[in-house]
């Protein structure tokens, strides 16, 4: 029974790994090399997206971390992903300040040839301390930005007015699918074997 039991968790396991190979994670980093349109400090602020793939190249994040530093900004510190509901197409909530709307989407795009996944204009959306944090890719009326999913020019931006120009980078940290499936396989593979070593062995008649 003991043996039984060990094939049912070996079983489970190689089961619950199958939906976590489903999902991506990513980190990434913002950066602003100068001074914003608020006139504060250089900012630095980094974390880990978790998303899914809902389209050939475009993922839905659906959780994740970001941590802010930053001597004058407003918010520093870490805070989470706010889930966008109605992905892939955008949300719209009012900021906990009341100031203003504020409309995301939480997807990751493909970038042009040679370049890394980007924001598009909603962009991602987080919240510190109840301070909402939208990192978003600008559009082709601000300068600097190129266009074509190349990730140049990024704003970041909270729901007390704090506004910087920097730039987004995003990079995959996903493990190995292919690691992933053959570790899968192997537990399945053991929880065969020791299911059949665990089944009674039938009765031997003796003349």
């Amino acid at each position: 029974m003991k043996k039984f039991s060990i094939a049912l968790f070996a079983l489970a396991s190689a089961l619950a790994i199958s939906p976590a190979a489903m999902a991506d994670t990513f980190g990434f980093a913002f950066t602003t090399p100068n001074q914003g349109p608020s006139g504060g400090s250089d900012i630095f602020a980094y974390g880990t997206l978790i998303g899914t793939l809902i389209s050939p190249g475009v993922w839905d994040i659906t959780s994740g971390t970001i941590n802010v530093l930053g001597a004058t900004t407003p918010v520093s510190g870490t805070g989470t992903v706010i889930a966008n509901p109605n992905a892939p197409t955008k949300n719209t909530i009012l900021s906990n300040s009341g100031q203003w709307d504020i409309s995301y989407d939480d997807l990751l795009t493909p970038g042009a040839s040679g370049h890394t996944p980007y924001v598009d204009n909603f962009g991602l959306l987080f919240s510190i301390n109840g301070v909402e944090i939208n990192i978003f890719s600008g559009t082709s009326s601000n300068p600097g930005f190129s266009g074509a999913g190349k990730n140049d020019y990024d704003t970041f931006v909270d729901s007390r007015g704090y506004t910087e120009n920097g730039e987004l980078n995003v990079y995959s940290i996903t493990p190995e699918p292919s690691s992933l499936l053959m570790l899968g396989t192997g537990l399945l593979g053991l929880a065969f074997v020791v299911f059949r070593k665990a089944k009674p062995a039938g009765l031997v008649l003796q003349s």
